[in-house]
């Protein structure tokens, strides 16, 4: 091949490849759908960009160590995460059990100390005029 000679393209292969994932895409409703698409239009562009180029099987080694053996992993990671996550919640929900009947012991004892403490503080009013009384003698 000369260096003025056109290039054989797979663009067309490639568009229609790109349309066909697109409209899967839309008739799924779901996030996970539009991720497969978002995917799968990454690696088409891969596999057309780079197919016929010296960088064709780099490529190629790339999106199947990401998919074979980084993604399998950051999904492990990501259930075990999840798990961590859930089982904190559920000792966070304890202790809003233990807190409500601990506020309820205590709202028992808030309604004696205002119902007496008015009467402490006459009291103690009384005990400081005995003392001014008797440090003034």
């Amino acid at each position: 091949m000369s260096a003025l000679e056109p290039v054989q393209s797979s663009a067309p292969a490639a568009t229609e490849k790109m349309h066909a994932i697109i409209s899967q895409a839309i008739t799924i409703p779901s996030h996970v759908g539009l991720e497969d698409a978002v995917t799968q239009l990454v690696m088409s562009k891969a596999e057309a960009a780079f197919g016929a180029t010296p960088f064709g099987d780099s490529v190629k080694k790339i999106v199947d160590l990401i998919e074979k053996e980084m993604m399998p992993k950051v999904l492990e990671a990501h259930t075990a995460d999840q798990n961590e996550l859930d089982k904190l919640a559920k000792e966070l929900a304890k202790c809003a059990t233990t807190k409500s009947s601990m506020v309820g012991i205590a709202d028992k004892s808030k309604t004696k100390y205002l119902k007496f403490s008015p009467l402490h503080k006459t009291c103690r009013e009384g005990e400081a005029g005995l003392l001014i009384s008797k440090t003034e003698c």
